[in-house]
């Protein structure tokens, strides 16, 4: 288990205070001096006193720095546009910290990891895809998430600089389940990393096409499942084993909510952003004109990512998004499922993530040279004092989940 920093389950926190993506705590998170740390404590110290009163404290700060942001992005920004936007979502975000009110750091941390069977990570994290940050520059009113949950490896999310995004309908025949199993196999055994959502369909597929090159290399791409609710919602039941077998072979399972969240049908659409943010080519199987995997064509779109569709029979339900996408010029025509990279462009080969033995052989020496110059925080330090700038710097204070015991003062540091 990689050891969950204080940045990062701020973020969790601050998730936990919008309960959904929320574009103006995201640029709050990225422009508040004294960063996400110091954006919680303020939040926290706005939840008592409107948990007492009813009524927000004074929140200019606030409203200056998410006015600046916003008026960089446009000229055109109104002041009190910003403002009543700004004041709804306070008093949504702290009401929602309220029930946190009376929780220990310790008992926090324990929630947010359902007792530290799962990790969390942010944008600070050396393990973050650093593709996510297309959804700030190439959307409109979207932005990446404050922080990932995931079960599985977590090595795996950087493992691979060009994943496929291979997805379909849930309702895909078996032309389209086909496509999706033979792409992701090939995908993997290219060393790519394969994305999809888990659903039933043609994202089932692209998972096992991905775990199918396992039976074939010893070194393949992985895959990962991003889910719309959280953690404690994986599903559809159906694919439970499919899951398993996703993490037992060295892939990963993310949310960007927090774990209790009910995978509600909106949360679909958003999640459909993260797996095309994720990917540097999206691959639909097959797809009907309303379906999540069209909504998912919609924004790699917008990221400007390259977008293969399968063409099928024209007669049928099941084709006739894909067929759209290629006649309207939205999506190349995928003209096979074996050789993508000769297809795409993509490099023919990627190294595969390494083996067990060989990282716990580079974390060994990793630990033994950090043992020689770590600098350990006093007990008082506080980390108001970390500033944005220095937070992005330098390494966040960690702790170790699979030690909650000794978690107290680190996590104290926190507020």
């Amino acid at each position: 288990m990689i050891p969950l920093t204080s940045t990062a389950l701020a973020h969790a926190m601050l998730t936990a205070a919008a309960r959904s993506s929320d574009v103006a705590l995201s640029y709050l998170s990225l422009d508040y001096e004294e960063g996400p740390l110091g954006l919680l404590e303020r939040l926290r110290f706005m939840s008592k006193q409107y948990a007492h009163t009813g009524t927000l404290p004074r929140w200019n700060d606030l409203y200056d720095c998410l006015l600046q942001r916003l008026q960089h992005i446009s000229e055109d920004t109104s002041p009190h546009a910003v403002r009543k936007h700004l004041n709804n979502s306070l008093h949504h975000w702290v009401s929602n910290l309220t029930r946190y009110e009376d929780m220990s750091l310790t008992a926090l941390s324990s929630m947010l990891t359902n007792n530290y069977s799962y990790w969390i990570i942010d944008r600070m994290s050396p393990l973050w895809p650093a593709q996510l940050r297309d959804l700030y520059l190439n959307t409109e009113d979207s932005c990446p998430p404050l922080c990932l949950w995931g079960v599985g490896d977590p090595q795996v999310l950087t493992s691979c600089d060009e994943p496929y995004g291979i997805i379909g309908s849930r309702s895909v025949n078996s032309y389209g389940r086909q496509v999706a199993f033979e792409c992701a196999k090939d995908a993997a055994l290219h060393g790519h990393l394969v994305i999809s959502g888990g659903a039933l369909g043609g994202d089932a597929a692209a998972h096992w096409g991905a775990l199918a090159a396992l039976d074939i290399t010893d070194t393949p791409g992985k895959t990962v499942s991003i889910m719309a609710g959280g953690l404690k919602h994986i599903g559809p039941a159906q694919n439970n084993t499919l899951f398993q077998r996703i993490t037992d072979s060295g892939g990963a399972i993310i949310s960007e909510m927090t774990p209790d969240t009910i995978p509600d049908s909106y949360r679909f659409h958003d999640r459909n952003r993260l797996i095309a943010a994720y990917s540097s080519t999206l691959i639909i199987s097959q797809a009907q004109l309303k379906s999540g995997a069209m909504n998912t064509a919609k924004w790699s779109a917008q990221m400007n990512r390259l977008i293969y569709a399968a063409p099928g029979n024209i007669n049928t339900p099941y084709n006739a998004g894909c067929n759209n996408l290629i006649h309207e010029g939205k999506a190349n025509i995928l003209p096979s499922c074996t050789n993508l990279d000769s297809i795409t462009g993509h490099h023919e080969v990627h190294d595969a993530p390494m083996s067990q033995a060989q990282e716990s052989q580079d974390n060994k020496k990793g630990n033994e040279e950090m043992s020689e110059d770590t600098e350990v925080l006093p007990a008082e330090s506080n980390l108001k004092l970390y500033s944005k700038k220095n937070a992005e710097e330098s390494a966040s204070p960690t702790f170790s989940p699979s030690s909650p015991s000794s978690t107290d003062s680190a996590l104290e540091l926190l507020f």
